[in-house]
């Protein structure tokens, strides 16, 4: 055996009691970083998931970025320069995006672009018995909606596919359905801002994952949604759905540049959420941060102590003529065993927590962000990767200082010292 490994392997059956506390140290610190990086990564991209999954990657407004310049001041007839128009009445017509099959047609050719929606958001009220719900109606085309958000498969009641043969059907959350008592079948008066109401059925209900959807939002055929809005063959919005959602950005920006309408990318719509998990990930990664400095100083501390402890066995090791380099490497070597056996240890432990967090639920559904049930854990094989190399180099960085020590350990003064 080379003589450095010997040393280190003898310093390690020497006191067992602080080679246990070492290990334990690098255990638990492996075992927390795990679960709470596993258990933060799974939050990220259960919330990511759902929202590119519920809505559309770049959607395309009818919100114009130039408006038309106000007819005052085109006016041949006004002689004087005018510096300011207030109080400008809004305009009687409806938001609408103009020449939407060209844009259509353009965005079909576009590459990268997989899926494309046209929509008819209006505001409506739900009127049921003696309920009145405010709501948002979107008008689809059901299997272009599907293609962009996988509609179909979030029907937990009815099959949204029957809105294509259902005349005046209509698809409604979770959450509405459960506040006001409807089921599959029933029917429900829609009122839209014009006046017009109109009789739907009730032919699915479905679960998005998203609250704020699960509890405002229903769907119809788009003809049926244009009829009720008085908006006939027009559309408000145009939802596209990208083969990397990732670019969202990049082509919501190229969009608007040449379609000059307001178009937004799923980053941007949920930029205030985004910016949250940001500062939540900062913090309790600054509260690792500590844990991870705490357990450094306290695996210093041990392995110093070690070489305190042994001072006259390596004034003799010295003695008998072996190097400072052969010394240091021997409790160096210490530190890199501790730290694999307690990273090793530490991932079965982490892993076993994350199964264990991993069966929790909370009882609840339908509040928050999303209607997640339970803990979200991310299992891959990157991060037990860095949570055990997290684990060997505290160990090994924490020995570094007292494995130089213990090699300069001068024999005469240890001798002299008795």
């Amino acid at each position: 055996m080379n003589l450095s490994l010997y040393i280190g392997y003898r310093a390690l059956l020497a006191s067992r009691r602080n080679t246990l506390i070492l290990v334990a140290s690098v255990t638990m610190t492996v075992a927390v970083f795990l679960v709470m990086s596993s258990l933060l990564f799974g939050f990220r991209n259960e919330f990511i998931s759902k929202t590119v999954n519920a809505t559309a990657h770049v959607r395309i407004t009818a919100d114009e970025l130039e408006k038309f310049e106000q007819p005052a001041r085109l006016s041949s007839f006004v002689d004087a320069e005018i510096k300011q128009i207030e109080h400008i009445k809004p305009s009687q017509q409806y938001n609408k995006i103009r020449n939407s099959a060209l844009i259509i047609k353009e965005l079909e050719g576009t590459s990268g672009v997989e899926g494309i929606s046209p929509t008819l958001a209006a505001n409506v009220l739900i009127k049921y018995g003696s309920i009145i719900y405010p709501a948002s109606v979107y008008g689809i085309v059901p299997d272009s909606e599907d293609q962009l958000t996988d509609l179909y498969s979030k029907a937990i009641e009815g099959k949204v596919q029957d809105l294509k043969t259902q005349d005046k059907g209509i698809v409604i959350g979770k959450i509405i359905a459960a506040k006001l008592g409807l089921g599959i079948g029933n029917t429900v008066k829609l009122v839209a801002r014009n006046g017009s109401s109109f009789d739907f059925r009730v032919v699915a209900i479905v679960q998005t994952g998203i609250t704020s959807q699960d509890e405002s939002k229903l769907w119809t055929r788009l003809k049926d949604a244009q009829v009720l809005a008085n908006q006939y063959n027009e559309i408000t919005d145009i939802g596209i759905k990208l083969a990397d959602y990732e670019e969202a950005e990049a082509y919501a920006a190229s969009f608007a540049k040449k379609f000059g309408y307001k178009t937004e990318s799923w980053q941007v719509a949920n930029s205030n959420i985004l910016s949250l998990l940001v500062i939540i990930f900062a913090n309790i990664y600054f509260v690792i941060g500590g844990l991870l400095l705490a357990a450094a100083f306290g695996i210093y501390n041990v392995f110093s102590m070690s070489v305190i402890d042994r001072r006259r066995d390596l004034a003799i090791m010295q003695a008998l003529g072996l190097t400072n380099a052969t010394i240091s490497q021997g409790f160096f070597f210490q530190g890199l065993v501790v730290g694999v056996i307690g990273g090793i240890m530490g991932l079965l432990i982490g892993q076993i927590l994350i199964e264990i967090f991993s069966q929790l639920t909370f009882g609840q559904s339908g509040s928050g962000l999303t209607n997640a049930r339970g803990f979200v854990m991310l299992k891959v094989w990157w991060l037990y990767a860095a949570s055990f190399l997290i684990g060997v180099l505290l160990a090994v960085m924490s020995a570094i200082l007292p494995a130089y020590r213990a090699g300069t350990v001068d024999p005469v003064e240890v001798i002299r010292e008795g």
